[in-house]
């Protein structure tokens, strides 16, 4: 149980526990962004169907 007194109580320790919560906090992060952002398009997206109408009208 000494390991969590050092965890806990020493500077190193402390950064070693912020290190881990953030990289857990962004793997969690990431991985609902990942799964969000693979999700095949919708049909009512921002597209109207109108592809090349830009400036040109082309």
């Amino acid at each position: 149980m000494d390991i969590f007194v050092e965890l806990f109580s020493t500077f190193t320790g402390l950064l070693s526990l912020f290190v881990i919560v953030f990289m857990l906090g962004m793997a969690v992060f990431f991985g609902v962004w990942f799964m969000k952002n693979s999700r095949p398009p919708s049909d009512d997206g921002p597209n109207d169907g109108k592809a090349g109408t830009g400036p040109k009208g082309g």
